[in-house]
């Protein structure tokens, strides 16, 4: 999580919605201080839970397309030489991330155990970056820094959802995030932002 004394928030990275991204804006711009891992979202310090805390959430569908396609850098450097092309998933890999899913009861932590866990109160949408940081308090239209694209180590061919995906996959992403279509207003079969005016929601 990144936190910012000076500014009074707490951010907490949600996986594959540009947290990397996030954090580097956040801390370059804004006094964040890097406090704990990665995804955490439990811990906040005593003195910073009066703060603003928020997340950015993305739709469900564009998400597992994200995870499918992700590749660590682990301690490499991000130069765009060491990326790497992956190919899009077979049967074989759906049946797998599909059984893989169903041992550990899902394929990453749930909206509802961020948002709970850290008590967010405010939803910034992926799917409207950059224009949904306006909606943070602690920034200044006028002089708004902007936001950086951190580099992937995998490239992701073009596509979306249904590209890559069949229907035994689509329903597994439904049954298993359905609280997450629901708390953030995605929509099952709308592979983007159900509001596409809206940019950020209030919890």
């Amino acid at each position: 999580m990144i936190i910012s004394p000076s500014h009074r928030f707490v951010y907490i990275g949600i996986p594959r919605t540009a947290s990397k991204s996030m954090n580097e804006w956040l801390m370059r711009y804004y006094g964040g201080v890097w406090y704990g891992g990665h995804h955490d979202y439990q811990g906040i310090p005593e003195d910073a839970r009066s703060f603003l805390v928020f997340t950015t959430v993305r739709n469900p569908y564009d998400r597992a397309v994200s995870g499918f396609f992700f590749k660590p850098w682990d301690d490499r450097p991000r130069q765009v030489d060491l990326r790497v092309d992956i190919e899009p998933p077979t049967a074989r890999d759906i049946d797998g991330l599909i059984e893989g899913g169903r041992r550990t009861d899902a394929q990453h932590a749930t909206y509802r155990e961020f948002i709970d866990g850290a008590g967010v109160s405010l939803l910034l949408y992926f799917e409207r970056l950059p224009e949904c940081l306006l909606e943070l308090p602690f920034v200044d239209p006028a002089t708004i820094a902007s936001f950086p694209h951190v580099l992937e180590r995998g490239i992701r061919p073009p596509g979306g959802f249904t590209d890559f995906f069949d229907d035994r996959y689509e329903e597994f992403i439904w049954e298993s995030f359905r609280d997450d279509f629901e708390i953030a207003g995605y929509e099952r079969h709308n592979v983007g932002l159900a509001d596409a005016a809206k940019a950020a929601m209030w919890l």
